[in-house]
Formats: structure tokens, sequence, C-alpha cells
């Protein structure tokens, strides 16, 4: 119903690989394929072909990590520019048997959470083609553009919620943040996350207010 109103919509399919095998296999190929979709119940063939279809993955979240942590000696802007060509390389250019076991040589693990990578369909990939986009994990300037929009929105907070004067900080505060985040990532081997990052500001703002 939707698409018959906007047929120029985005549809958003989230974490893919958690989709049953149906809908990729019987749903997604013949979309993505035909541009045309078919009501079962009324028989109405709907043309889809101006209809963005959106679909996100964890599936190389592991390779991201090992190749952001494997070169941070590198500067960050070096390491992101980098890690995209070499990742968006990986993922187009192997399937998924070859990726894991590249992965069990280099001694880190492949895997896409319990769940298989619809990826390993040549025929999925197919409908794909080049048109992947890889989202980079947080380097420390995103991370302090992140902690002053948190600083702001918990300022505001103050300010109209509890009735209480809002926040003034120094500006190298937020790289106080970012650094401490980038630093708990790096030890832990995990990607910087923004999760924490609000997590650590929130708590270090009760402490003190």
């Amino acid at each position: 119903k939707r698409l018959r109103e906007s047929p120029d919509a985005v549809v958003l399919f989230d974490e893919i690989e958690k989709a049953h095998p149906a809908m990729i296999n019987e749903f997604l190929l013949g979309v993505l394929g035909s541009g045309y979709l078919q009501d079962k119940k009324s028989g109405e063939t709907l043309d889809i072909t101006q209809t963005v279809f959106v679909l996100t993955s964890n599936c190389y979240q592991d390779l991201i990590t090992h190749h952001f942590w494997n070169f941070r000696s590198r500067s960050v802007p070096e390491l992101l520019e980098q890690l995209e060509t070499d990742v968006i390389r990986l993922s187009q250019s192997t399937t998924e048997g070859e990726i894991v076991r590249k992965a069990l040589r280099q001694g880190f693990p492949y895997r896409c959470g319990s769940n298989e990578n619809p990826l390993q369909s040549q025929e999925f990939a197919d409908r794909l083609g080049n048109n992947l986009m890889l989202f980079l994990p947080h380097g420390p300037d995103d991370l302090a553009t992140l902690a002053n929009l948190e600083l702001e929105r918990l300022s505001d907070q103050l300010q109209y919620s509890y009735d209480k004067s809002g926040l003034l900080w120094d500006p190298k505060v937020p790289h106080y943040f970012s650094r401490e985040v980038f630093n708990v990532a790096m030890d832990s081997g995990r990607l910087p996350s923004a999760r924490k990052l609000h997590s650590l500001i929130q708590a270090k703002i009760e402490a003190i207010v």
C-alpha cells in the first residue's frame, strides 16, 4: 500500500543477514532483478523501478575491526581511507568461503553474527553490484564532534527540564572524551563506539551536577 502511494519511497531492510532465507531468495532477488512487485492477493503488479532499497548488514564487522587496528600506527584519516578501499574490494571480489579462509590465515575470526552472510549468494551479490557503502569506524575527530553535540544536548536538558543553568566547557573537553573512548576501544580491540561515548559523558556530568 505504501509503495502504491509513493513508488519513489525509500525502503530499509535493517541487518539483512537476520532475514529469513525466503525473504532474500523469493522476494528480494525477484524484486531487485525485475523492478516489479506483485501483490499475491490482488494479482496487481507494481512498478518499483523508482524505489530505493537500502540494506544494512554487520557481516563485515570483524573484517573492518581487524583492518582498523592492524594499521593503528598510521594516521587515522589515512587508515580510514585504506580501510574503505581494502574492505570494499574484498567484499566485492571474494565469495564467503574465500573471505573465511583468508580470515583464518590472517589469524582473526570472521563471522556474520549467528547468521549466514547473504552475500555468499553470488546471485544476490550480483543484484547489488558495486552499490556498497562502508560505514567507517569513528576516528578521534568524529568522536570529539559527537562529544560536543552530546554536551550541548545535556546543557539544553539541564536548562529546560531541571530549571538549571546550562553547561560551559573548555574546547579541550570534547577531545578529552574522544581520547578516553578511543583508548578504551584500542585496549579492548573493539571499534570506537558512540554509545560508549554517550555513557561516559552522561556519567561524568551526572557526577558533578
